[in-house]
């Protein structure tokens, strides 16, 4: 039996929203425009590169499809691509000007939601 301890998808939304709202880990940038970009030395600038720092064996920036983020995270696809993608542009921003607290406040909407 294994002795590593499962968390719920909500403890894992607010160990990221934690992790958005504090300095990012070492190697890491933050730039909301590079959703797209290839994934460098682990770390890409947006919520879900920070999501795979923190779970590199569940999370892979690249290929999250969005119901695998919606599980682990215990909300819906449609608030994986508001809070992650941008898709109806909850920040009413240029992507570039988006900034890690604001990514943790939709994601902390989210979890609301559901």
């Amino acid at each position: 039996m294994s002795t590593t301890k499962r968390t719920s998808p909500a403890e894992r939304r607010a160990r990221l929203v934690a992790a958005l709202r504090a300095p990012l880990p070492e190697r890491s940038r933050w730039d909301f425009s590079t959703l797209y970009e290839k994934n460098m030395c682990g770390t890409v600038g947006c919520a879900l590169g920070l999501a795979q720092v923190l779970w590199p064996r569940r999370i892979n920036a690249n290929r999250a499809p969005e119901a695998e983020v919606a599980r682990f995270f215990g909300i819906t696809e449609t608030d994986v691509d508001r809070v992650f993608y941008a898709v109806g542009a909850p920040y009413r921003l240029a992507a570039r000007d988006v900034t890690p607290a604001m990514v943790a406040d939709e994601l902390e909407k989210a979890g609301e939601a559901v």
